[in-house]
Formats: C-alpha cells, sequence, structure tokens
C-alpha cells in the first residue's frame, strides 16, 4: 500500500500536464497550415549592352571607367530573374524621382550592364540631377560613370562643364569637376582651366585641377603649365598644382606634362615660376625629366635653383636618376653635399644596384644613413646582402648599423633577426645605444611586416624584457623596448582552444 502511494504521488503531476495539453488542442483546434514558402528566384547574368549604333555612325564601344562596387544584393553580372533590364527616359525619371537607394542600385545596376535605350538623355537626366547637390550629388557621381556609351560620355562632358559653371551647391560642384576628369575631353582643357581660375575657394580649385590633371594629353598639360606659373608663389595653389601633377601617373600623361613644364625653366623665367616648375618636373616622376634637371644643374647660377634640381632628381628616382646624383658625389662641393641629402627621397626598385654598388664606398657617414634608409623604404630583397653587411662590417658605425636592421626588418628579412638579438643578450659598449634603440624599432618593423612569424619572433620577448630592465625609467630604450613587447603580446601566437 505504501509503494503505491508512492507511484501515483509522482504520476499525478504527470496526469495533470498531458491532460491539460489535451484540453488546450480540444478548445483551440488543429494548428494552421504554415505559410508556403515562395519559390527561390534564380538569378540569371544580366545582357551585355545592345551595342546600338551612334548617331554619326560606328559601333558603340565599353569604356572602363573606375566604378565603385554594387551594394551586395546587386552582385555584377547577376540579378533577379524579373528584373527589367531596359533602362529608358521615364524610367530614370522614376528612379530618380523616388530617389531611395534601392532606385539608386536600380540605377547603376542598369548603367553598367543593361539596355540604355537613350543614352544621351538619360546622362542629361543624370548631370541635371547632379544640381540639386548634397546626397543626390555624391549619388549622381557614383552611379554616372557607369554610362559607357561614347556619344553619351562626350554630352555629359559638354554638360558638366555648364554644370560647373553654373551651380552654387558646395557638393555639386566638387561632383562637376570630379566628373569631368573622367568625362571630359583634349579639348575642354583650355575651358576647365578657365573655370579653375575663376574658382576663389581652394575646395574648388583643387577638384578643377585634379580633373585636368586626369584628363591629361598636352592640352592638358600646357594648361597646367600656365596655372603654375599664374600661381607660383602662392603656397596652397602651387602645392595643389604639383600634387595634381603628380597625378598625371601613365607615361604618355607625365611624358606630356614633362613638355609644357620644360620652357618654364629656363634661365629667362623668373625665379619663383623657375623653381615652381622643377619640383612640379620632380613630381612627375617621369624618366623625361632627367635630362632636362640634368642640364638645369649644368647652367644654374643660383643654389636654390640647384637644390631644387637635386630634389626633384632624386623624387623621379630611377637609376638615370640615382647615378646622376651619385656622380655629383664623387665631384665634390656645395653640391655634392645636397645630392648626399637628397638620396634619401629614392623610392624605386630599378635605383637598388646603384645604391648597393655606392654603399661600401661612400665616407660620410650620415649619407651611409640615407642610402640604407632608401633601400629598406623601397624594400626589395636584392639589397638584403648589402644591408647585412653594413651591420656586421667591423669599423662600422652604431648608426649605420643602426639604420641597416630597421632596413632589414622593414624588407622583411626574418633570418637577420638573430644577429640582431645578439647584439642586443651583449652588455651595451659605450658608443651602442642608438645601435640597441635602432634594433628595438626594427624588432617593431618585423611584426608589422607581411612575412613575420608569430612563433619566430617570441624569441625576442626574454631579450628584449632583459633590456627594459637594464634601462634606466628615463631611458627612451626602457620605454620603446616596453612598447615593442607589448606589440609582441598582440602578436603572440594563440593556442586553440579544447573541443
Amino acid at each position: 500500500m505504501k509503494d503505491l502511494k508512492v507511484v501515483l504521488l509522482l504520476a499525478l503531476p504527470l496526469v495533470v500536464v498531458v491532460g491539460g495539453f489535451l484540453l488546450y488542442d480540444a478548445l483551440v483546434g488543429p494548428p494552421a497550415t504554415p505559410p508556403v514558402e515562395p519559390p527561390r528566384v534564380s538569378p540569371r547574368p544580366v545582357p551585355p549592352p545592345s551595342g546600338r549604333t551612334p548617331a554619326g555612325g560606328g559601333a558603340a564601344t565599353a569604356v572602363p571607367v573606375p566604378v565603385s562596387p554594387l551594394p551586395p544584393a546587386f552582385t555584377p553580372g547577376m540579378v533577379p530573374e524579373d528584373f527589367d533590364t531596359v533602362l529608358t527616359v521615364e524610367r530614370t525619371k522614376a528612379l530618380l524621382a523616388d530617389g531611395s537607394l534601392k532606385a539608386w542600385s536600380d540605377l547603376e545596376i542598369l548603367l553598367r550592364g543593361g539596355e540604355v535605350v537613350d543614352p544621351v538623355a538619360v546622362g542629361g537626366l543624370l548631370v541635371e540631377a547632379l544640381a540639386a547637390g548634397g546626397n543626390t550629388a555624391a549619388l549622381v557621381y557614383r552611379v554616372l560613370p557607369c554610362l559607357r556609351d561614347e556619344q553619351a560620355r562626350a554630352a555629359v562632358g559638354d554638360a558638366l562643364l555648364v554644370a560647373a559653371a553654373e551651380v552654387k551647391e558646395p557638393n555639386a560642384i566638387k561632383a562637376a569637376f570630379g566628373l569631368l576628369g573622367q568625362f571630359g575631353r583634349p579639348d575642354c582643357a583650355a575651358a576647365l582651366a578657365d573655370l579653375a581660375r575663376a574658382q576663389e575657394r581652394q575646395e574648388y580649385f583643387t577638384p578643377a585641377v585634379y580633373a585636368l590633371a586626369d584628363i591629361g594629353g598636352p592640352e592638358a598639360a600646357g594648361e597646367l603649365a600656365r596655372l603654375l606659373s599664374e600661381r607660383a608663389g602662392n603656397d596652397g595653389d602651387e602645392a595643389v598644382l604639383l600634387n595634381a601633377i603628380g597625378r598625371c601617373d601613365t607615361p604618355e600623361k607625365s611624358a606630356a606634362m614633362v613638355a609644357g613644364l620644360v620652357p618654364l625653366t629656363s634661365r629667362e623665367t623668373p625665379v619663383e615660376v623657375r623653381l615652381a616648375a622643377i619640383r612640379a618636373l620632380g613630381a612627375t616622376r617621369a624618366p623625361e625629366a632627367v635630362a632636362r634637371l640634368t642640364e638645369v644643374l649644368k647652367t644654374a647660377d643660383a643654389m636654390e635653383v640647384r637644390e631644387a634640381a637635386i630634389v626633384s632628381l632624386s623624387r623621379v628616382g630611377n637609376e638615370e636618376a640615382v647615378e646622376t646624383l651619385l656622380r655629383m658625389r664623387r665631384e665634390g662641393g656645395d653640391t655634392a653635399i645636397l645630392a648626399g641629402r637628397a638620396l634619401e627621397n629614392v623610392n624605386l626598385p630599378e635605383a637598388v644596384p646603384a645604391l648597393v654598388r655606392a654603399l661600401p664606398a661612400e665616407d660620410d657617414e650620415q649619407v651611409r644613413v640615407r642610402m640604407v634608409t632608401a633601400l629598406g623604404k623601397i624594400g626589395s630583397r636584392e639589397a638584403v646582402p648589402a644591408l647585412r653587411e653594413r651591420f656586421s662590417a667591423d669599423g662600422e658605425t652604431p648608426s649605420v648599423r643602426g639604420r641597416s636592421a630597421r632596413a632589414l626588418a622593414e624588407i622583411g628579412d626574418v633570418e637577420s633577426l638573430d644577429s640582431m638579438l645578439d647584439v642586443l643578450k651583449k652588455p651595451p659598449a659605450a658608443d651602442e645605444g642608438n645601435l640597441r634603440l635602432e634594433i628595438v624599432f626594427a624588432l617593431q618593423a618585423f611584426v608589422s611586416h607581411e612575412a613575420a612569424r608569430p612563433d619566430l619572433l617570441q624569441k625576442a620577448v626574454p631579450v628584449l624584457r632583459e633590456v627594459e630592465r637594464a634601462a634606466g625609467p628615463q631611458d627612451p630604450l626602457h620605454h620603446y623596448a616596453n612598447r615593442a613587447l607589448m606589440q609582441l603580446e598582440a602578436f603572440r601566437p594563440r593556442e586553440s582552444p579544447p573541443r
């Protein structure tokens, strides 16, 4: 009887729960039919551009333009099956009136790969929308480069010139100038330069001259040279023009820019204009600039002109330019000092052989420091043997050894890590403070290099801890060793969690 009571006591809660569920089902009824999941839409490729023949004859060809990435929902080449890929003027007006981000995304994908029925009119509508400014101008700046029809692009370039002169809203002005760099033709360079001259604010002057540089060619180069001659001595505008000239980054554009600048480097030119043109030759980084800069050095009668030409040679930085600077080092004199200082600016891999050959024979410690600094900045493995030799050479100064260590780390030569740690393990000599500090900097550079291996770099941790302990709290070595330890700790390989 006692056992029966226990069983009933345990079973009673279960009976109550089950009964409650049965009563609830009886009252509520059977569950509703689950909703039917809609069929998945299988994507299909967007049809290629229609290849319509524009007025004037000739098939329309796709013009490669820099375009921003599409949102994830609009993967290039794939759209929902029911998406209409034909863009008409009426549909463009509707999308612009909608103004939502989805509408702009639809417009972008249609311009990229859809069939545009009247591309000239569509481009005109987008330029008109740009005048609204604000976010609309930014969105036009994004989608308009996707327009690929050549005739439409030419018409857009003309319309943008008008818009840049008439619109007043800041974003609209900047967007118009920015787009002119992609849509403008060489024959609009003079009009674009006049618009740049008319800008009283540098925030508008800058995109205008950048657009000239992006157009490139002899006409644009000539206009940039004229603007430089007019604004020479105005530090802000001159700096903008030099940056714009540096954007002429194709061989054709840079060669045209050099040709436009050469007349401004003659001795008859006002000195401010001449100096600006010499600096601009360096900004082009064009091989064609070396011959003219070398000629300037031969005929210059003012030290400031010679210094500007030497710095520009180093900024061009190809093998011919470096050989010219090294020849000046051998000839001695004031220009030899300037040439030695300028070697640090060299930044092209083709200059490495000339620097490596000249490094052992260079008798000035500071010039050697600058040369190994340049080799580290260039980052070519070709320089590793020469840098290892400088680091371990008997009689080499601590400054050169230290900069060589940092250059090796910047190149990612992890094989030299042990020799650097050996220096830190030894008691410091009286003149090795700078060497040890540079090695600590090198360890930090190792961490950020793509060739870094966490397991390999961890051998530096105990060495750095000892360096930190031995250096006094006021010693910079103590501070930088601590920073390097924190970086190495963050770089330490983590153990995989147990499964």
